[in-house]
């Protein structure tokens, strides 16, 4: 009886020795493994670009080049608090509402820049970690886009300061040290508001209006940036 339990138990020993290796071979070695932890807490990305968007009339300022600085807090989990302050370098045209046809309704361009300003929330779609040293990301804010400026110009027409929704994706390089780099497509979403002037209610000599009298004083805009970003990364 004393040999068979010796046999039972030689034989569980051996069975753990070798199942010990089989079971380790199971899954990713660390070193291997395509993820790694993103173990920064805070970035702060200086921003640079190109984006615009017009207005159906175009008499909203257009676009150009964009700078801005950009800073993300990890909150929990994937999310990360996302503040953003952007300046676009913009031009616009000055419409003539009246007297000319619609071909030559553009009296001049002038530069006038516009502000941005946004807080909102970025979602890792890789957790917090790495892929390949790559982390993509979706992100949405709310804000307001301004040119800071009370006066009409002789069109009637005025930009002002609005409010702004942001609906954006990017991905962001994680290289090993404190700096990286980052790419991101950022969209804004504000309406502006023609003024009376666009709409003549009593034409002459066949005049075109530049609003027709079905037409809504109020339209949509949306203004899309590529931005490139230096990131530097700190806090854990």
């Amino acid at each position: 009886m004393n040999a068979l339990h010796k046999r039972v138990g030689l034989a569980a020993v051996a069975g753990t020795l070798l199942a010990a290796p089989a079971a380790g071979q199971v899954g990713t070695l660390p070193e291997r493994s395509p993820f790694r932890d993103l173990e920064s807490r805070q970035d702060l990305t200086f921003l640079a670009g190109l984006g615009g968007g017009r207005d159906r009339l175009g008499a909203a300022p257009n676009g150009g080049l964009a700078i801005g600085v950009r800073h993300d807090l990890r909150v929990s989990g994937p999310a990360a608090l996302m503040s953003r302050v952007i300046v676009q370098l913009s031009d616009r045209d000055i419409l003539r509402t009246r007297g000319v046809p619609p071909a030559a309704r553009i009296a001049s361009s002038e530069s006038q820049p516009l502000y941005f300003a946004d807080v909102g929330v970025t979602l890792n779609l890789t957790g917090q970690k790495s892929w390949r040293g790559l982390v993509p990301s979706l992100n949405g804010s709310l804000g307001f886009v301004g040119d800071f400026r009370d006066a009409s110009d002789s069109s009637g027409f005025r930009f002002g300061n609005r409010f702004a929704l942001q609906f954006g994706a990017g991905v962001k390089w994680h290289a090993p040290g404190r700096w990286t780099v980052r790419a991101d497509l950022t969209n804004y979403f504000y309406n502006i508001t023609y003024p009376n002037s666009f709409r003549i209610l009593a034409p002459v000599n066949g005049e075109q209006p530049l609003l027709g009298v079905a037409e809504g004083a109020r339209t949509w805009v949306r203004n899309s940036m590529l931005l490139v970003g230096l990131t530097r990364h700190f806090g854990r």
